[in-house]
């Protein structure tokens, strides 16, 4: 019975361990359209984000990323200059969340996603001066989507 007790206090504290490191953190965003925006932010690195338009991911003092909101004509705007835009590299298309986006480096000093949320008339644009690897690792803790 002790053994039990062991294995079992083991098991919840590793659980705990493990799941404990990532903290998921919603926040609720008025975007240019008129829809309410939430964005989910699986913070695993400890980054801070701020409320406002356009919000700020930070860790401590240093920008790690700036995300802006932009109506669909916007959007759509961006997407057919990237094209022929020759400050543009690198471009490559995607979904996540049911969000289709485009991931492109920019005048060789910052990476860029485009992000069309699903159900909306509404954009993101994420900016990072940081690596490409830190911004699509950044990309992967993100979800967008609309208030219900």
């Amino acid at each position: 019975m002790n053994k039990i007790i062991k294995v079992i206090t083991c098991f919840i504290i590793l659980l705990t361990i493990t799941t404990g490191c990532t903290k998921t953190s919603k926040y609720n965003y008025d975007s240019p359209s008129g829809e309410k925006i939430i964005v989910s932010f699986k913070n695993k690195y400890n980054l801070d984000i701020t409320e406002s338009n356009p919000f700020e991911i930070k860790n401590g003092d240093d920008l790690i990323a700036t995300g802006t909101f932009i109506t669909a004509y916007g959007y759509d705007y961006l997407y057919k200059s990237l094209d022929t835009d020759t400050l543009v590299e690198g471009k490559q298309e995607g979904t996540k969340d049911g969000n289709s986006y485009v991931f492109y480096r920019f005048a060789k000093t910052e990476y860029k996603y485009l992000i069309r949320i699903k159900d909306t008339d509404t954009a993101v644009t994420l900016t990072s001066k940081k690596s490409k690897d830190q911004i699509e690792e950044l990309f992967k803790e993100l979800s967008f989507s609309k208030e219900k």
